[in-house]
């Protein structure tokens, strides 16, 4: 049984990798197009297609992160409304209010959620990893500075990292 889960767990890390790359291709695709500037843009323009792409990302992301058993009903719950901005698209109005500002103030809002939802992984990550990695680091006769810069490094090496 222990075997099992090591294989399942060693193809989940491989998968983290892989995604890791993904995310990190499709920034720089996204950069070189004009990044943020280029998005704000096309919903000036009233074209929201051009969000397609980075919002599927992340909601790809934000579901492997809700696989991995971290607050998955969280990370279904911020999948679920990136899905909904993106499929109920622009309205001229909703109310007395401009289409384009509910939106993207809806979308922010979501956005926001999913970035405290990988502030508090980090964390958690930053609460688990510094002990475990002091007494094996001290074990091992690994220097002190690197010890301590271990934790900062998985996390920044991850893909929650990109989000």
């Amino acid at each position: 049984m222990g075997g099992l889960f090591n294989q399942w767990r060693l193809c989940e890390i491989g998968l983290e990798d892989y995604l890791f790359v993904l995310l990190s291709r499709f920034l720089n695709a996204l950069e070189t197009k004009g990044g943020a500037h280029w998005l704000a843009e096309n919903v000036e323009l009233k074209n929201i297609s051009s969000w397609n792409d980075p919002l599927g990302m992340l909601v790809v992301g934000i579901r492997h992160l809700g696989f991995s058993a971290w607050k998955p009903a969280e990370c279904a719950a911020i999948g679920n409304e990136l899905f909904a901005w993106q499929e109920k698209g622009l309205s001229e109005k909703e109310g007395s209010e401009d289409g384009k500002i509910i939106w993207a103030l809806r979308l922010k809002a979501t956005l926001d959620r999913a970035r405290r939802l990988t502030e508090e992984y980090s964390e958690a990550l930053l609460q688990i990893f510094p002990q475990k990695v002091q007494l094996l680091g001290k074990a091992l006769g690994i220097p002190e500075n690197s010890v301590r810069t271990y934790t900062e490094a998985e996390i920044r090496a991850g893909y929650v990292a990109l989000f």
